[in-house]
C-alpha cells in the first residue's frame, strides 16, 4: 500500500470517528439520564442491544455511546459525550482493543491510561455502578482470509497481549471497587493453527481441536493450540456478528438487571 493511499484511508477512519462523535452530541440532547450505559470502541458501538432488549421482551432503556477506532486516549478526550452527559446509573465499559494493536502500546501505558479514565469516573460518578467488560477474543484464521491489509497484525498483537491486558482490567476493577465481568463463555473453541504465528504476513489454516486442550500449547508436529472466536462468529477476527452479541448479552443480563 502506498503512502498515499494509507494516508486516505486514515483520512477516511479519522472522520468516520469524528462524524459519530458529532451524531453524538446530538443525541445526548435528547436522552433520559439515570439510565444504563454502553460505552468503548467499536466492539460497544456493534453492539445491537436496542434490538436484542426489543427482541426478547425488555422494557428498559440502555444508550450506546460506542466509537469505533477510539483508543483510551481519544474516549479521554470524548469523556462527557460518551459518558458524563448521560449521567448513567451503570455503565458498561469495553475500551482498550484498538490499544491492543498499537504495536509501541505497553501494558504501563494501557494501565495508566485507563486509570485516567476511571480516576474522572470516581470523581464525577461515584454514586454509579460500573462494569468493566473483560477484551474479547479473537480469530487469526478469520483476520488471514480477509481483504484489510492489517488485519492479521492487528490480531497478532491482540492474542499476544490479551491475558495480560485482562488481568491488569480485573485489578483495575478491584482497585476502584469495580466489578470486572468476563461475558465471553460460548464464544470461543480451541483451533489447531498450522503456522508459526510471529509470521502474521503467512496464510494461516488449521481445523478445530475438540480436545479442549491449554491455549497457545506447542506440540510435537509444530501445531499451535490457541483458543479464539469460533469462526461463524468473526467478521474479520477482531468484529463480531450479531448472533455473538446474544451470547454476550444472555451471560452479561444479569449484570444489566441486577
Amino acid at each position: 500500500m502506498t503512502k498515499e493511499s494509507e494516508k486516505i484511508i486514515a483520512d477516511f477512519y479519522k472522520n468516520q470517528k469524528l462524524d459519530r462523535l458529532e451524531r453524538i452530541r446530538h443525541l445526548n440532547k435528547n436522552i433520559k439520564k439515570g439510565q444504563i450505559l454502553f460505552t468503548g470502541s467499536s466492539l460497544m458501538e456493534q453492539f445491537p442491544i436496542n434490538e436484542i432488549l426489543s427482541t426478547h421482551g425488555y422494557n428498559i432503556t440502555v444508550y450506546n455511546r460506542g466509537i469505533g477506532g477510539y483508543t483510551i486516549p481519544e474516549m479521554l478526550q470524548a469523556m462527557d459525550e460518551q459518558i458524563f452527559d448521560l449521567c448513567p446509573s451503570k455503565i458498561f465499559i469495553n475500551i482498550g482493543t484498538n490499544d491492543l494493536s498499537i504495536p509501541e502500546e505497553t501494558s504501563e501505558k494501557l494501565k495508566e491510561d485507563y486509570k485516567k479514565v476511571l480516576d474522572q469516573i470516581k470523581e464525577r460518578l461515584p454514586e454509579t455502578k460500573v462494569y468493566m467488560m473483560a477484551y474479547y477474543p479473537v480469530n487469526i484464521k478469520v483476520a488471514s482470509s480477509v481483504a484489510w491489509e492489517g488485519a492479521k497484525k492487528a490480531v497478532k498483537l491482540r492474542m499476544e497481549r490479551l491475558d495480560k491486558a485482562n488481568k491488569i482490567v480485573e485489578e483495575l476493577a478491584k482497585e476502584y471497587g469495580y466489578n470486572f465481568i468476563n461475558v465471553n463463555a460460548g464464544l470461543t473453541n480451541v483451533d489447531l493453527i498450522n503456522v508459526d504465528l510471529t509470521n502474521v504476513g503467512e496464510q494461516v489454516t488449521g481445523e478445530q481441536d475438540t480436545r479442549g486442550q491449554d491455549t497457545r500449547e506447542q506440540d510435537t508436529n509444530s501445531q499451535v493450540k490457541i483458543e479464539q472466536t469460533k469462526s461463524e462468529y468473526s467478521i474479520d477476527g477482531i468484529h463480531m456478528w450479531a448472533d455473538a452479541y446474544e451470547i454476550i448479552f444472555n451471560n452479561m443480563k444479569k449484570y444489566i438487571f441486577e
